[in-house]
């Protein structure tokens, strides 16, 4: 058992890679009835204590944001218009800007396709879902973008994702 102390694999009962086909139904949903026959799902050590820091290095950077850098954050978004053009900014200036009309029009029309998609096909992911998974992103870059900046420690968000 020395050997699974640092895996990311489950295990059945048996010290065997555990097998999801045999838990699950042909529509891909749980058997609880084959699940209780199976096994339960046995986690190394390691693994259970990797998600469980990653919950809290993901609450802990969304909090620390929150009450540290929020007043810092509101004056940057305040002051990005007012700043002086440099030299990229005095570049583009010779293209024509494209109107802000056009990005959201493109995200509203993006954002319907990919709810359509979510009902029309066999997905089984449901629109709100979808919504939240585009949620989840819009909270956390700028956390973990500042934190990623000064420390060069990048925190993934691949958790909150895996759930849905």
């Amino acid at each position: 058992m020395d050997s699974t102390n640092c895996s990311s694999i489950s295990y059945d009962n048996t010290q065997h890679r555990y097998d999801v086909s045999k838990i699950l139904t042909p529509e891909v949903t749980l058997d609880e009835a084959a699940y209780k026959n199976y096994s339960p799902l046995y986690l190394s050590t390691t693994f259970g204590f990797s998600y469980a820091l990653c919950f809290g290095s993901l609450t802990a950077v969304l909090m620390h944001t929150i009450l540290f850098h929020h007043r810092q954050i509101i004056d940057r978004f305040r002051a990005s218009s007012d700043r002086e053009d440099d030299v990229h900014m005095r570049l583009y200036k010779k293209y024509p800007e494209v109107p802000d009309r056009w990005y959201i029009i493109l995200f509203f029309i993006m954002m319907g396709m990919s709810i359509i998609v979510c009902e029309a096909w066999d997905t089984r992911l449901p629109w709100w879902g979808f919504l939240v998974t585009q949620l989840i992103p819009f909270v956390f870059t700028l956390p973990i973008g500042m934190v990623q900046a000064v420390t060069n420690v990048q925190i993934g968000i691949y958790i909150i994702e895996g759930l849905f």
